[in-house]
């Protein structure tokens, strides 16, 4: 867990360049001591305070370090408010309505409404329900003092018109983004691992709302509706229905070129869904061009690019597994350890566990067996099981034929011990991992010649391929292709060889 006094440190390695620069020329004023105390910061690759007293040992300031570094944190918040107060629509309108107020306060009623005018523009441009509400109410109280009894009726209840559309629609919204917090909760937790979870994403997806996108009433809910369609159906692995979604999405952003401006972080989630798509249905040279197109984006804000960053290249990893091109993936494992630490704070344990996973995947497929067990000991060492559930127990069904390839027959035993109670437990025992684990504790341990070991390998794929023909067990395959490396021990050949052979297929 990070001390407190991280959080300086972590506030000043998330800036831009641009954001430095902005803060150091209109910091000018301030005393030097900040300045030297924020270049110090940002020189660190981890926050050591005890090199920051021994640096400035000498300086009179650093006896109260502590009130230093809090007013620098304030002087830092303050210079990036105002930095990105012109870029933010939402810090417009709320510097616009607090300037509506003043003017109010003050009588100047007709520029107060002009003010108005120009903000309404706004909320109705990017579709911002709640400050139009608040806009409307300004509205409402400026009629009431201007008293043009001639027009003051009819222009209350254009008010009230307004405010009644503003309403229906939030609630629209609310109940899309509702719907959508449940569906992508599910996802996130692993539901594949739960027998009722394809009718939990069904009930979903009956919902009323989703009989049609047009009962969604604004951009936002559109969004919200395209988006869980998409989810539905790569979760179902529908994933011409899943990218036809996608597609859909992208063209409702093309429709709105403001909303991507606006809602940059869902116009990256749009291009990724579809980038999914374009993988899942072998549309290679298009896939690689939207995956330029994501990383070519403009992006100031780190969380963003860190998104950015990792999905893309996770991305990209499974894309080269589809056609076997482990060496390929193997050699940007370098580069992708760079952004891991670039990005270390902002990136989410489970967007990070997957990433790892993927990379013990090309260490795996080019035969690096202990590198790939340094990468997989990062997931299994993790003890939040909670987090990436699927994905965790699959790392250890995969964990099982790394010590295989390993030779090391005497620890395979136990983990097979372990990792059934791990799976019995969680009751994440389906068939799939059933027979695998049957197989390994029942007759590979037992089997003492190469050809019964051909003859029992080529009974395991047998039964796996009857098993993967239900969709809800086919899913296992997505983590590990088994079929694959069965077919490697059965031909004596390397696996990445087979994978890039069935690739072609």
């Amino acid at each position: 867990m990070k001390k407190a006094s991280d959080k300086l440190f972590q506030l000043i390695n998330s800036l831009t360049k641009q954001e430095k620069r902005y803060f150091k020329i209109n910091s000018g004023r301030h005393k030097k001591n900040y300045m030297k105390l924020f270049d110090a910061v940002a020189k660190q690759e981890k926050y050591d305070e005890m090199a920051i007293r021994a640096l400035f040992r000498k300086e009179p300031f650093i006896k109260r370090l502590d009130a230093v570094k809090d007013y620098l944190y304030e002087m830092v918040l303050k210079s990036l408010d105002a930095y990105h107060t012109e870029n933010s629509i939402n810090a417009r309108l709320k510097k616009q309505l607090h300037c509506v107020e003043i003017l109010y306060k003050k009588g100047l009623y007709k520029q107060c409404s002009e003010l108005l005018m120009r903000a309404k523009k706004i909320t109705l441009s990017y579709e911002k329900q709640t400050e139009l509400l608040e806009i409307l109410e300004w509205e409402r109280q400026l009629l009431r003092v201007t008293l043009n009894i001639k027009t003051i009726e009819s222009e209350l209840y254009k008010v009230f018109e307004y405010e009644q559309a503003a309403i229906e629609k939030y609630k629209n919204l609310s109940e899309y983004t509702h719907i959508a917090d449940k569906m992508f909760l599910r996802l996130r937790k692993g539901e594949r691992q739960k027998k009722h979870a394809f009718k939990e994403y069904a009930t979903i997806i009956a919902h009323p709302l989703f009989k049609s996108e047009k009962k969604a009433l604004s951009f936002a809910a559109k969004m919200h509706f395209y988006r869980i369609q998409t989810a539905y159906y790569f979760a179902v692995a529908d994933h011409k229905n899943g990218y036809r979604y996608a597609k859909k999405l992208l063209e409702l952003f093309e429709l709105y070129p403001n909303q991507t401006i606006l809602r940059q972080k869902d116009y990256a989630l749009a291009l990724f869904n579809f980038l999914v798509g374009q993988r899942a249905l072998r549309k290679t040279a298009a896939f690689f061009t939207t995956l330029n197109k994501i990383r070519s984006m403009p992006v100031k804000h780190v969380n963003l690019r860190a998104d950015i960053f990792i999905f893309t290249n996770d991305l990209e990893f499974v894309m080269y597994r589809d056609y076997g091109q482990y060496y390929k993936g193997y050699l940007k494992i370098p580069d992708v350890e760079k952004g891991l630490k670039q990005f270390d704070a902002q990136i989410r344990k489970d967007k990070r566990l997957n990433l790892y996973y993927s990379i013990f995947l090309f260490c795996f497929g080019t035969e690096k067996y202990n590198t790939a067990l340094t990468w997989m000991n990062k997931i299994l060492n993790d003890t939040n099981t909670e987090i990436m559930f699927t994905q965790h127990c699959f790392a250890r069904i995969t964990n099982l034929i790394l010590h295989y390839e390993m030779g090391n027959m005497d620890l395979l035993e136990y983990l097979v011990k372990s990792t059934y109670r791990f799976l019995h437990k969680r009751n994440a025992l389906h068939k799939f991992e059933t027979c695998v684990l049957d197989f390994i504790r029942k007759k590979l341990v037992m089997i003492n010649s190469q050809q019964d070991l051909i003859v029992a390998f080529k009974e395991l794929k047998t039964d796996l391929q009857e098993i993967t023909k239900n969709p809800f067990e086919e899913r296992a395959l997505v983590y590990f292709d088994f079929i694959s490396w069965l077919e490697s021990k059965i031909e004596s050949r390397s696996f990445a060889e087979i994978v890039r052979e069935n690739a072609k297929q």
